[in-house]
């Protein structure tokens, strides 16, 4: 007899989204915001921009986040409260997305619910909203793409998903040069759904216009800010392409490749993993921060070792699995090798929360079901 299926908990979606809400307002006006350093950057060109001030094609820090942030101090005033406003919204279009690609993983609803549970109680994501950092923004874009790619790899070489996965990249190149490996999802998901035993000749022929709809997305999103920039007038599409990579965050150059270069290279991609332990002596937070701090790395400690069983351990999945495992993998070595910024890891992060909830998951819906006890048999009574 098969093992019913456990029910599942009453407690809804938007209920878990208000639970991300509050606990991002509640750190909002809880912990301090200094304004310096690169959020004092974002916000200095956000207010530029909400002005009509352009810089030329020689800026070299990224655009992105500040173009999302200009609108709104354009309509409603360059202001910090302002600020973290866009944060909250771009939190919860994370939060919608973080759901979105557990579904189109075969996550069944607790496993749905766990990844968004998961998403709005992540503490690094909690403080990267009270904060004018491009993470805010790189978040919801690394999702964007898992989740177009895992519709690519469902539903084929669709223009229009290609079209909006190019752009995404696009929208990615602007806000951080971290970012470039975006496209490796799409792309692979592309080439894995044209291929194999299930794909015809006329799906194996959309590959091409598949692959044009990416260039076009991501030339239509960076060419509005190639032409304001003055980037594109008179370059060549190769030169545009680097201009605008380039001005996403001031470009760290790759070591030579001696012994001592790998070495630290290496160095580099194991620290990227790294925890971030609360620090000691002089250099101690107050203790609710530690406390903060120690949590912060059980959390994650806890996410890296489920995540990764789930992508390497489930027996499910095993192509949405690839492609995946192949975003955070290209994420980790460009960011890894470059240690791009100090929440270097914060946007892939989500990824590996919704594999961790793929690992609980089955883990739930493989529990025996409890059996009832049994009542002893009824004996008749003597006459």
């Amino acid at each position: 007899m098969p093992t019913p299926a456990p029910r599942e908990k009453a407690i809804t979606v938007e209920a878990l989204l208000l639970v991300m809400l509050v606990a991002r307002l509640t750190a909002h006006f809880d912990l301090p915001q200094p304004l310096h350093g690169e959020a004092l950057t974002n916000f200095t060109m956000a207010r530029a921009f909400a002005t009509g001030l352009w810089p030329g094609a020689e800026i070299t820090h990224a655009i992105g986040y500040p173009l999302v942030m200009a609108p709104f101090f354009a309509l409603l005033g360059a202001d910090t409260g302002v600020a973290f406003g866009v944060n909250l919204a771009l939190a919860m279009v994370s939060a919608l997305l973080v759901w979105a690609v557990a579904r189109q993983m075969g996550l069944r609803e607790t496993g749905q619910k766990l990844a968004l549970l998961g998403y709005g109680l992540w503490l690094p994501g909690i403080w990267d909203c009270t904060l004018l950092v491009r993470e805010n923004l790189g978040t919801p874009l690394m999702l964007m793409t898992a989740w177009l790619a895992l519709r690519l790899l469902r539903e084929g070489p669709r223009t229009d998903l290609a079209l909006g996965a190019g752009a995404v990249w696009g929208a990615g190149l602007l806000t951080g040069a971290a970012l470039l490996p975006l496209i490796v999802a799409p792309v692979l998901a592309v080439l894995l759904s044209g291929h194999g035993a299930r794909a015809g000749l006329r799906q194996t022929l959309r590959l091409p216009v598949a692959a044009v709809a990416m260039a076009a997305g991501t030339a239509l999103m960076l060419a509005p800010w190639g032409w304001v920039s003055g980037a594109l007038p008179g370059m060549s599409a190769g030169a545009t392409f680097v201009t605008l990579a380039a001005g996403s965050g001031a470009p760290v150059p790759l070591p030579a490749l001696d012994a001592p270069a790998i070495d630290e290279t290496l160095g580099h991609l194991a620290m990227f993993w790294w925890p971030h332990f609360p620090m000691s002596g002089h250099d101690a937070l107050s203790r609710a921060m530690t406390y903060m701090r120690i949590g912060e790395v059980t959390q994650y400690v806890t996410i890296f070792t489920l995540g990764f069983a789930g992508l390497v351990a489930a027996r499910t999945m095993a192509r949405q699995r690839l492609v995946i495992g192949a975003l955070i993998v290209s994420f980790w070595v460009l960011g890894g090798s470059r240690m791009l910024g100090e929440g270097y890891r914060d946007p892939v992060m989500p990824l590996l929360i919704v594999l961790s909830a793929a690992v609980l998951s089955d883990l739930i819906y493989k529990r025996p079901a409890r059996r009832p006890a049994r009542r002893p048999a009824l004996r008749p009574v003597p006459r």
